[in-house]
């Protein structure tokens, strides 16, 4: 995958039906209006990228990227708000070359509009391996999310949700991970998954749990949305800040735990200073997110493809050490 491509993962809620979409723009268009753009007195290249979940995703020469939404008032204020919040995170960033700078000028084309960014390079670490460098960006870019000032985060998101209450979730996930055995996606004849939820969620009951603080959330992280350097593993880029909000810190270190597992998440949360209660309501929430969402793409009205594909390369991170592993069937 294309590392400035964006994740198919999130169905948050700036994403558009694609049944509704006007045609894109040719490539022809879209280079003369970066030109345009960027004042430019020569030709640039440009090529689409594969398909992503809220944009038409252009590459405008080497240093560029553009994602364009259909023109209309809710897709000014929703290009409007990624800048912003992509704005406050790079400010708010150690290392604020992570998050990409959107330039003034937008672009404009046949009836489409898009944020012109800088180009981030890297490789996605959904083809690499983490490394105790990444590791340790991961826990700064927690840090640094959680550091945001939550009025400026609402300010630049314009969407806050509550505390996740982690025992209703449970409930529902052990009813979804029924109909998937129901239907021939997983097999647990014994229900041990099942059991395994309701004795977490026990545990976690019985531990006194830190005051709530909601944080600004980047809210889809995983491993198609970080860059590294194929060298060392550090991190070079966090793409697509378009389902970013302010909420429960969960989460994003939920999202660290589905892109380099729960052995390498947990170390993130220790490092990000997470108590054992916290981590372990991490664990449990990244569970139930995992489940929901298979249940969801696999059984729902609409298959998608995409995403099965993506939870299913997950499954054995998420469930490492628990000797769950193997309970999903491939291909189903």
């Amino acid at each position: 995958m294309d590392p400035n491509e964006e994740s198919s993962r999130s169905s948050g809620s700036s994403n558009n039906s694609n049944a509704d979409k006007p045609e894109e723009p040719s490539i022809e268009a879209v280079q003369i209006a970066a030109r345009k753009a960027l004042n430019l007195d020569h030709d640039i290249t440009c090529r689409r990228f594969s398909e992503g979940t809220h944009h038409a995703v252009y590459a405008i020469g080497n240093d560029h990227v553009t994602r364009c939404l259909p023109m209309s008032e809710k897709a000014i204020k929703s290009l409007r708000r990624d800048a912003a919040v992509q704005n406050l995170a790079k400010r708010s960033m150690h290392k604020p070359e992570i998050v990409s700078e959107v330039l003034e000028s937008p672009l404009l084309v046949d009836g489409w509009q898009g944020n012109l960014e800088r180009r981030l390079h890297g490789v996605c670490l959904q083809d690499s391996q983490p490394t105790e460098k990444t590791e340790d960006d991961l826990a700064q870019l927690l840090v640094d999310l959680r550091a945001v000032d939550v009025g400026e985060a609402f300010a630049a998101t314009a969407y806050q949700e509550n505390k996740i209450n982690i025992k209703a979730r449970v409930g529902k996930t052990i009813r979804a991970w029924e109909v998937l055995v129901d239907r021939g996606h997983a097999v647990d004849p014994k229900g041990r998954l099942a059991s395994l939820l309701k004795e977490k969620l026990e545990a976690l009951s019985n531990v006194h749990e830190q005051p709530y603080q909601p944080a600004l959330l980047h809210a889809d992280i995983n491993t198609e949305n970080i860059l590294i350097d194929p060298k060392d593993g550090s991190i070079t880029g966090v793409l697509d800040w378009s389902d970013a909000f302010v909420g429960d810190p969960v989460v994003d270190f939920s999202g660290v735990i589905f892109a380099i597992g729960v052995l390498r998440g947990r170390r993130v949360g220790e490092k990000v200073g997470l108590s054992a209660a916290e981590i372990e309501r991490g664990w449990l929430y990244t569970k139930t997110e995992m489940i929901r969402d298979l249940r969801k793409c696999l059984c729902g009205e609409k298959r998608d493809e995409h995403l099965a594909r993506l939870l299913r390369g997950e499954w054995g991170r998420v469930f490492e050490g628990t000797g769950f592993e193997g309970l999903l069937r491939s291909g189903s």
